[in-house]
């Protein structure tokens, strides 16, 4: 049994194409720049594809709906953050970008909440929660157990939530990765990656990358010469203090980066005309090991009585865990020093469990770990 919700539209759409990874994004990565084509990896089919045609890659029938309204304010948002990225790929650099920066932070933030992926994990979650509301709650027991509630637009739920948190990035450092050597960076179906150096090393337990987590990183290929990684200046040292761009001379360096938009990605890895077929290879074979862990989760604190007061569902993703090393990145002396606290989340503002501005935040300052 399905409960599904639909909202009918009088006028649909002409751009029945629609990108969850935008066109202008992928064309930085093209073969040899013509903007039109794209070498491709598909993880599932194992197909290698030195070019194919970039028109549609990444890409749904009517994924943000059939009225093109959602479709329309992802192309302003676009239309504002072309001349950013472009200014940064011809400059090698961020340091001039100004109040542009929070440009770059929301196209990457919305690049991240937007894809087919992050839709697809919305409607699990769902899916596990409810069927834990169905387990957990009495009151529920005769409720059919195969009803299942199908999200009417989970890309719309990811871009809103996009929208709601993006402040809680706005404490993170940037840096510009600008990669010197002979092999080019890749990006995917999946390019933002989040990860966290710092509470990997730790072993702790729970979710690395919650957006307010202390130690939180993100990865982000621009082109296959850019990389822009937002981490939290409390936990890393990245490079010079003085200078918002690094460059790169060590292949190991690039390969790591790679590598996780290998892991990371859903099914597709995208790259241009300077990266062979046997790299590819050497990535794909690395990467499968920890493609096939499971990584979603759901845990239960609390108890089962009294649903509504008492029991909090957490739900999250296994974390990204590759035992990350880079040489320009190490840890600060105060971040070495601090001592995790008993708290599920570990949070770089302390401050917020103080605030009840969401249940999720409610979650972080009422369930300790036993």
């Amino acid at each position: 049994m399905c409960i599904i919700t639909t909202v009918k539209s009088m006028n649909i759409t002409d751009k029945k194409n629609q990108h969850y990874i935008p066109k202008l994004y992928l064309r930085f990565f093209s073969f040899e720049n013509n903007r039109n084509q794209i070498g491709f990896y598909n993880f599932k089919n194992k197909i290698f594809k030195s070019r194919i045609p970039l028109k549609h890659q990444a890409s749904g029938d009517f994924f943000y709906g059939q009225d093109g309204k959602l479709e329309d304010w992802l192309n302003t948002v676009e239309n504002f953050s072309t001349p950013v990225l472009k200014k940064i790929i011809e400059t090698d650099s961020i340091a001039e970008l100004g109040d542009q920066s929070d440009i770059l932070l929301f196209f990457i933030f919305l690049l991240a909440n937007r894809t087919k992926g992050f839709a697809e994990y919305l409607q699990e979650e769902a899916d596990v929660m409810f069927d834990n509301f169905l387990a957990y709650d009495k009151r529920l027991k005769d409720v059919p157990k195969d009803l299942k509630i199908k999200l009417n637009n989970p890309a719309q739920i990811g871009i809103d939530s996009a929208l709601k948190h993006f402040p809680s990035l706005l404490d993170l450092e940037s840096k510009l990765i600008v990669n010197n050597t002979l092999i080019p960076f890749v990006c995917s179906d999946s390019p933002v990656v989040k990860y966290n150096q710092y509470l990997e090393k730790r072993n702790h337990k729970s979710s690395h990358v919650g957006l307010p987590c202390k130690g939180l990183q993100l990865f982000v290929p621009l082109s296959p010469r850019h990389l822009v990684l937002y981490y939290d200046g409390w936990a890393y040292r990245v490079g010079d203090k003085q200078k918002s761009t690094i460059k790169i001379n060590d292949v190991k360096d690039v390969a790591r980066l790679n590598y996780l938009q290998a892991v990371n990605c859903e099914q597709q890895i995208f790259f241009n005309h300077e990266l062979r077929e046997k790299e590819i290879s050497s990535m794909i074979v690395e990467a499968s090991q920890f493609r096939s862990i499971e990584r979603k989760h759901l845990k239960s604190y609390g108890t089962i009585n009294e649903l509504d007061r008492n029991l909090r569902l957490h739900s999250y993703k296994e974390n990204l865990s590759v035992k990350l090393e880079l040489s320009f990145i190490t840890e600060t002396k105060k971040a070495k020093k601090h001592v995790l606290s008993d708290y599920v989340l570990q949070l770089r503002d302390e401050s917020i469990r103080r605030q009840d501005v969401s249940n999720y935040m409610r979650l972080s300052r009422l369930t300790p770990l036993t």
